[in-house]
């Protein structure tokens, strides 16, 4: 299990976009690591434009902060990519931000390092078919 907690001389704890002080605070939330796996292996999916199945993740611990690795396809609008659209490195540099910063938004967990390993493309077509 994970346990999501401040760490030593945190006076608050981000929950969501407010801030709870450190006097209003009760106890400890335990996010158990299948859960968190879910959760990532979710945002991940998003973030690459592909269903959540198709992606694989490893979470492990890094000094107290969550170390993610993602291994998985990205999706590509071929059209616009080639028109001037952005690579594929760059999907999943923005995908790599996009995981870290969602992460810790729904979970609370600081988020230390996120690894991204594209195994393929997923090619998809906006043409409009008439």
């Amino acid at each position: 299990m994970t346990t999501v907690t401040a760490p030593s001389g945190v006076d608050t704890l981000r929950a969501g976009t407010n801030l709870v002080p450190a006097e209003r605070q009760v106890g400890s939330t335990r996010i158990a690591s299948k859960a968190l796996s879910g959760l990532v292996r979710a945002v991940a999916g998003e973030a690459l434009g592909v269903r959540a199945s198709a992606v694989s993740v490893n979470l492990s611990d890094l000094d107290g902060k969550l170390a993610i690795e993602v291994a998985g396809p990205v999706a590509v609008d071929l059209e616009n990519s080639l028109a001037s659209g952005p690579s594929v490195i760059d999907a999943a540099t923005t995908a790599q931000r996009r995981i870290a910063e969602q992460t810790t938004a729904l979970s609370g967990s600081l988020v230390g390092r996120v690894r991204v390993r594209v195994t393929g493309c997923e090619f998809i077509n906006n043409r409009r078919v008439l």
